[in-house]
């Protein structure tokens, strides 16, 4: 009997013409070298005693160059008066060692609450999409790191409570080593 041989072109033809999904079931890529990554909290609310942060930190892992940062609010904001709300970021809860405060980042307008979708990032762009005032500045020598690290982002707010509302904070990184 004859053989049952299937050529390359054939093979490559059905091999490319699979249509089949990848389940990773909530896991995540890690330390893809040379490939920028994204990390993010999970939503963090408002406890009505003013500004709040992401108190368990997003993971970066070690050798890797932080390329953005920023943050989108997922539960529209409600102040109980006029503030203008601004962000940090830091490698310790409440830190500023990635990104110091500037008061008025989130939003140019004072007094009015803060709709889903508002945010910042250090990225001008993306900043631009989200509505920020002003891009958020990484501080000086802060973006790589030898060991992981994690990273807290925090909204400050100049006056008044935030009493309602929620955020997620995130990280965009590149692993080099």
């Amino acid at each position: 009997m004859g053989s049952k041989r299937v050529g390359l072109a054939r093979t490559q033809a059905l091999i490319e013409n699979l249509k089949r999904e990848l389940q990773m079931n909530g896991a995540q890529l890690s330390a893809a070298k040379g490939v920028q990554m994204a990390a993010y909290s999970e939503e963090i609310s408002a406890d009505g005693t003013g500004g709040f942060g992401d108190t368990s930190g997003i993971a970066i892992p070690a050798n890797s160059i932080i390329t953005e940062v920023g943050l989108v609010v997922t539960t529209a904001f409600t102040l109980s008066g006029a503030a203008t709300l601004g962000a940090t970021f830091g490698t310790a809860a409440a830190g500023v060692q990635i990104v110091t405060d500037d008061a008025d980042s989130i939003r140019g307008s004072s007094g009015a609450a803060l709709a889903i979708g508002k945010g910042n990032s250090s990225d001008s762009g993306t900043n631009t999409a989200l509505g920020g005032n002003v891009a958020l500045a990484l501080v000086a020598d802060s973006a790589f790191s030898a060991s992981a690290r994690s990273v807290y982002g925090a909204v400050t707010i100049s006056a008044n409570n935030i009493t309602a509302g929620a955020v997620r904070f995130y990280v965009k990184y590149i692993t080099v080593v």
